[in-house]
């Protein structure tokens, strides 16, 4: 990870400490090190916490008195910034949908009318009973506890807290104008206990705390499963309503082409608004096989005029593109 120059612009705050000698230091710090140096010691460690657990790393902010300083600080985040990242625990219950009305529109056909009310009348009222799903839910909360309980869970957390032990000694020690020592010092055997350094973080402690969130992300990722339970009945009811409203759509698409089509005949010379050939091909474009009787209630609608099945049979047999079959007493129009 590499420092980023401080902007020239950055207002900065000489601040007089006391050094080893007794005699008064001047140190200049940024505004953004100012501020973080004269929180209080609760204050300091949660946002240094907040920003390791978060990669929040910010060159300005850490940027120290003295180099060596700035550099492990600067260490401590690659080494945050290096362990795998811990999962969240989640925990829901399956809630019960509410589905809202559909509105008919007044330019609806009666049978988009009577399809949006039979899907009102299933889906307004639904309801689904999930106290089974709520009990097994609540039984497996007290999974989190165990977690929290666990030697994993444990260890990482004092892994946090020795590293921010570590980084409030550097800035601690930065703040009187001294280099930190890495290697720790017994704390007996210092004439000051500020000289006593808390060392630094070593390999073995890396890759123990990576394996323990490797562990505890197992144990959270089956503690989520069994506790984001879903309800089938309530998903199908959804699905079913999402259909349903695309089906109206379809349906209401359907009927304004019709309307366009119907106009189409509408603006016709009379000489050609009653060709059946026209009809057909602009009513029935690809369809193979379609009903004699809905081509007489189309015609009329259209028309206005009503032919009778005989009549109707030899004006598209005359087309020479379709012919007319009786299947179980059901009079089909085929393409031939």
């Amino acid at each position: 990870m590499t420092l980023l120059p401080a902007a020239t612009n950055q207002t900065s705050i000489t601040a007089i400490t006391l050094a080893q000698d007794n005699s008064l230091t001047e140190c200049s710090f940024s505004k953004e090190v100012s501020e973080f140096y004269n929180m209080n010691f609760e204050q300091k460690k949660m946002e240094l916490k907040n920003d390791l657990l978060n990669d929040n790393y910010d060159p300005v902010k850490y940027k120290l008195n003295v180099e060596t300083n700035t550099n492990l600080i600067r260490d401590i985040f690659t080494i945050f910034h290096s362990l795998p990242k811990l999962n969240d625990i989640t925990q829901s219950k399956p809630d019960v949908p509410i589905f809202e009305q559909i509105m008919e529109l007044k330019t609806d056909s009666s049978e988009i009318k009577k399809f949006i009310r039979k899907v009102n009348y299933d889906m307004i009222g639904y309801h689904c009973n999930h106290n089974s799903i709520n009990e097994k839910c609540d039984k497996i909360y007290g999974n989190v506890v165990d977690i929290y309980n666990s030697d994993e869970y444990l260890h990482y957390q004092s892994f946090i807290s020795f590293a921010l032990m570590t980084a409030l000694s550097i800035i601690r020690k930065d703040k009187f104008g001294q280099p930190y020592n890495v290697y720790p010092a017994d704390a007996l055997l210092c004439d000051n206990p500020d000289d006593f350094s808390f060392g630094f973080i070593d390999k073995c402690s890396v890759k123990e705390a990576s394996e323990n969130i490797i562990r505890l992300n197992g144990m959270i990722a089956n503690n989520n499963a069994q506790t984001n339970k879903s309800c089938s009945k309530c998903d199908a009811a959804r699905r079913k309503y999402n259909y349903s409203l695309f089906q109206i759509e379809r349906m209401r698409e359907e009927q304004r082409e019709q309307q366009e089509i119907d106009k189409q005949y509408i603006e016709m010379p009379d000489e050609n608004r009653y060709d059946m050939k026209e009809f057909l091909l602009k009513n029935y474009p690809s369809i193979d096989r379609f009903l004699l009787k809905d081509v007489q209630n189309k015609y009329k609608s259209t028309f206005k005029i009503n032919l009778t099945f005989d009549e109707l049979k030899r004006k598209i047999e005359e087309t020479g593109l379709f012919t007319i079959s009786n299947v179980h007493r059901t009079m089909y129009v085929n393409r031939k």
